[in-house]
């Protein structure tokens, strides 16, 4: 099959048993369907009456550092960030934890989590310089394609006393949920750099990922994946080393199928020309094109349903955060109201379907209070406040999405002022799939790819795979979920990042998928 083409499967498997995870492989247009670690498909769950948000605060089941005192400096610790770090099928989370060594809790079967960090070779001392504990965000990928995840985690430079001194850290994992750092011999050092956001993404659709690295008050670095371990920064010869982009995001907001650019301090946009290169576009307040004062956070989603990514910004700014229409490439602002207080700054932002009908939902942990802003159509946002009351979010808070108990709905994890956070969504849901996506000829995690599923004819819903649900401090690489309604089989079409698109019938619902690259 060229590239381009598309490969049509029908996936006729009868369940004898309920699962947990089917595992789909296509090889010369034929697809075997392979049933393992079974799991009961979840009946629609009844934590909620109609009308109701159910979300359980369960952030027992997480150890981290005590919260601080009523009057102490607050915590800013930098992510939640969702990955299967130690490859068993359960979504593990890792905190940053600023100043503190990181939290790393591996998920126990959705019921408890246990703090790895000191089993999981990350650095707690004997660092090369001081002040080393100067971690900022972190990002998930499986950059060398070996099958399990890796991480990078950035370093500031403590206010800048140790530029060209600080490095970042790229941590291989060892195949069991353990790290060796392997900074100094990929490259990956960002030595002049005042690290904050790192993002993963294959910005020249090579099949290999690359590493975008926003930094503060610095010019930021794309690292360039050589294929062989080694990366080396293209950001100026590509002219994306903007000085103050400290939170890049991308997704494929024109739809040509390459990965486009969003920075922010101030909101910049950069369209990749799918030769290998970037195109600024101009930003201002103009009619047409995004403008928002103080942004700290992106989040990408196609909130209205017509097949292409739009873009919420969170601004610390009172009510200036926006939510903005992406048209035919272009960005309007979206004449919706998103349920924010007059006086109420964004901090973190997510992109998630959390009753499973079909449309994406908002979650913006404001400066004061979370919010779940519930997608009605063209009715708007229905704005209902997050039941917290012990929650102090604070500027420099983020939340993220995942389903880390594989009942099909979207989970909450937060970073606030006073510590870590996790909210179990009980609400009553509609079907669902959770889909994870096995590059070939495509970067391993299939990032960039495009997942569709229609029932009877029109589409349901479409995603594409970002890894995470939206853009701030930490970087998630978690598997793709779909809201699905009422539907109980559809049909997928799946266009990979190389150009491949296939389409796999009779998909059963309620199900986790894996979904390997078809072959050439």
């Amino acid at each position: 099959m060229d590239n381009g083409g598309t490969t049509r499967h029908t996936l006729a498997v009868s369940f004898a048993s309920p699962s947990r995870t089917v595992r789909v492989v296509a090889s010369r247009g034929v697809v075997a369907a392979l049933l393992t670690a079974l799991l009961p498909a979840a009946a629609a769950p009844a934590g909620a009456a109609d009308g109701e948000w159910a979300f359980r605060d369960v952030s027992g089941l997480l150890a981290g550092p005590a919260p601080p005192e009523p009057g102490a400096e607050p915590r800013y610790d930098y992510g939640p960030l969702w990955g299967d770090l130690d490859g068993d099928g359960w979504i593990d989370l890792l905190f940053m934890n600023h100043g503190d060594p990181p939290s790393l809790y591996r998920n126990g079967d959705g019921a408890r989590f246990e703090d790895r960090f000191e089993k999981s070779g990350l650095r707690k001392d004997v660092w090369l310089y001081p002040q080393h504990q100067d971690r900022h965000g972190g990002a998930c990928a499986d950059y060398d394609a070996d099958g399990d995840v890796d991480l990078v985690i950035t370093h500031g430079a403590m206010r800048g006393e140790t530029l060209g001194v600080k490095f970042d850290e790229l941590l291989a994992n060892q195949g069991d949920g353990t790290f060796a750092e392997v900074s100094k011999q990929a490259g990956v050092l960002n030595e002049q750099g005042r690290a904050r956001t790192p993002v993963w993404l294959d910005y020249d659709n090579d099949g290999l990922l690359d590493l975008l690295i926003g930094n503060f008050i610095s010019p930021n670095v794309l690292l360039r994946n050589r294929g062989d371990g080694t990366f080396h920064d293209v950001a100026a010869e590509l002219g994306v080393d903007d000085e103050g982009g400290a939170h890049p995001s991308w997704t494929d907001w024109d739809g040509d199928g390459d990965p486009d650019l969003l920075t922010l301090w101030p909101v910049g946009m950069s369209r990749n020309d799918g030769q290998g290169g970037f195109t600024p576009r101009p930003v201002s307040n103009a009619p047409g094109e995004p403008w928002v004062p103080g942004p700290v956070a992106t989040a990408w989603g196609d909130f209205d349903g017509d097949g292409d990514a739009d873009v919420f910004i969170a601004s610390r700014q009172g009510p200036l955060s926006r939510l903005f229409a992406n048209q035919a490439g272009r960005f309007a602002e979206a004449p919706l109201a998103i349920g924010l207080g007059p006086d109420e700054g964004g901090a973190g932002a997510a992109w998630g379907d959390l009753d499973n009908d079909g449309d994406l939902d908002l979650v913006v942990l404001g400066t004061r209070q979370a919010r779940l802003l519930e997608n009605r159509g063209a009715g708007g946002f229905t704005s209902r406040a997050l039941p917290a009351p012990g929650l102090r979010p604070g500027v420099d808070g983020d939340v993220d999405l995942a389903d880390f108990d594989h009942d099909g709905r979207l989970d909450l994890a937060i970073n606030a002022e006073d510590g870590q956070h996790l909210f179990r969504n009980e609400l009553a849901t509609g079907s669902w799939l959770v889909t994870e996506l096995r590059g070939s000829a495509s970067n391993a995690g299939g990032l960039g790819a495009t997942v569709s599923a229609s029932a009877a004819g029109p589409i349901v819903t479409g995603r594409q795979h970002l890894g995470d649900t939206g853009f701030h401090k930490s970087v998630s690489c978690a598997p793709l979920h779909l809201g699905l309604g009422e539907s109980d089989r559809v049909e997928l079409e799946i266009r990979w990042p190389s150009g491949r698109r296939e389409r796999l019938a009779g998909v059963p619902t309620r199900r986790r998928l894996v979904l390997p690259e078809p072959a050439g």
